[in-house]
């Protein structure tokens, strides 16, 4: 649901109403900024993230840092709905 932004209610005919609902890809560059800053101030040491285009690219050398960050991401407030790809085993 955090994906989607919904639009204002208007008045369609009859009894019907209209609703614009728009969806929500990529990370905006202002929340990039917020979730950097966040990964520089509670991720584990050597953990580090890039923006490239609309997306985040978090690195670490220990799979572990990586799934305490995505942990840390996912307990944080950040109202935008948040994919983990390419995650390798």
């Amino acid at each position: 649901m955090k994906s989607l932004d919904w639009g204002k209610i208007e008045q369609a005919t009859g009894e019907s109403v209209r609703q614009v609902v728009t969806i929500k890809v990529g990370v905006p560059a202002d929340k990039a900024r917020e979730i950097n800053k966040l990964i520089k101030e509670k991720a584990p040491k050597g953990v580090g993230g890039q923006t490239q285009g609309d997306q985040l690219r978090v690195t670490a050398k220990k799979r572990d840092d990586l799934q305490e960050t995505m942990a840390m991401l996912r307990g944080a407030n950040l109202d935008l709905p948040l994919q983990f790809i390419n995650f390798r085993d």
